[in-house]
């Protein structure tokens, strides 16, 4: 999909229709679950989803190519293999007190509505949120170097 805000439609005969909508950004990864509920006796089936017109479906930007700079203004580097590279995982859980783990390890994060920022290694983790008496919360995030994921969970 390219990059921006979309609609997301599951359906199925007989069961509730479930939308969802969501902004993807660049280089984006994400994973929905949901859990569909059967039609009462008597309820109208929603009509099947129909995907957008040809002319309404956003065409991905494509980067502008840029010229490095010359020799002289260029920044000596190291090889890439010996310098780790991060990324930043922000995560905001409601309610405060339930427990974020990442990759398995247990993260402290404040006792308010305040974001949790964890700074990771790139590539996949796998991010649970849990509490006691709730559905616990589980997706594997793509960290990308010198950027920041927004994760805002809500557990019921």
């Amino acid at each position: 999909m390219p990059p921006g805000s979309h609609e997301i439609v599951v359906y199925r005969e007989g069961y509730r229709s479930v939308r969802e909508h969501l902004y993807i950004e660049s280089y984006d990864s994400k994973k929905l679950k949901f859990d569909m509920e059967k039609l009462g006796t008597g309820e109208p089936q929603d009509s099947r989803p129909q995907p957008p017109p040809p002319s309404e479906v956003p065409r991905p930007m494509r980067p502008e190519p840029r010229m490095p700079p010359p020799p002289e203004l260029r920044e000596p580097t190291e090889p890439q293999a010996q310098q780790p590279q991060f990324g930043t995982l922000s995560v905001r859980v409601v309610p405060a007190d339930a427990e974020v783990f990442i990759d398995g390890e247990r993260w402290a994060g404040p006792a308010t509505s305040d974001r949790l920022n964890i700074r990771l290694t790139t590539g996949r983790h796998r991010v649970e949120v849990r509490k006691q008496g709730l559905t616990s919360y589980t997706e594997e995030v793509l960290i990308r170097q010198s950027a920041t994921l927004t994760l805002n969970v809500s557990l019921k």
